[in-house]
């Protein structure tokens, strides 16, 4: 890894960070508003890292995603578009790290992720991979805030509105979310989506589980 500015040093030796929510960077290593562009550089290096089970990890390369908890620290709401920007390029990888720290950093920046998410998820120019990923943390997102559920809720509801049957997995999921949230009074919109043939039942559940989850059927314990 290219030489880090000394102040950022410490991350390259703080090794897997299972549990970065709950370290405070700024305690510990004195990082404050004055190191966010450096940080945002070093997180940009998670994308060089080799992500593949077999290499034996470093304490090194675990630094760009401490960057990244660091920058959540700091309220650097840069850090969303930073990490969904490396999230298509790493999907072939089938790099489950990216994902897993991305919903710990969004959880960390609690509703401040809300103006950068929804624009994002509407956006079809970006890559289906993050935009399922930006999606499912907007959903979650309602849960943990329920005073961002109707925001959230009409963004995925516009989503499936404009729903592309190239994009069957963001679709499948959509639909899961929000049944998810019970989001009962966009039912017709959903049946309309399911009978259009865009949804992907593998993701979604199909449209009799939906059904059943908004509450317009019996459940099945």
């Amino acid at each position: 890894m290219p030489t880090l500015p000394p102040k950022l040093v410490p991350l390259a030796r703080l090794g897997n960070p299972d549990h970065a929510g709950n370290r405070s960077y700024v305690d510990d290593l004195g990082l404050d508003e004055g190191d966010v562009d450096a940080l945002v550089e070093l997180a940009k290096r998670w994308i060089e890292v080799a992500h593949d089970a077999n290499v034996a990890a470093t304490d090194a390369m675990w630094a760009p995603l401490h960057a990244c908890h660091a920058l959540a620290e700091l309220d650097a709401v840069i850090v969303v578009p930073t990490m969904l920007a490396m999230l298509d390029p790493l999907g072939p990888t089938d790099d489950d790290w990216t994902c897993e720290h991305f919903m710990a950093v969004c959880r960390r920046l609690g509703t401040a992720v809300l103006p950068v998410l929804v624009p994002y998820v509407l956006d079809a120019k970006n890559g289906q991979h993050s935009r399922t990923q930006a999606m499912l943390e907007l959903a979650a997102l309602a849960k943990r805030h329920p005073t961002t559920r109707p925001t959230v809720v009409a963004a995925l509801a516009e989503l499936v509105e404009r729903m592309d049957p190239n994009t069957r997995e963001l679709n499948g999921f959509t639909v899961g979310a929000l049944a998810w949230l019970t989001a009962v009074e966009h039912a017709a919109l959903i049946g309309r989506a399911f009978a259009r043939g865009v949804v992907d039942h593998d993701t979604s559940g199909g449209w009799p589980y939906v059904r059943r989850e908004l509450g317009l059927g019996q459940r099945r314990d």
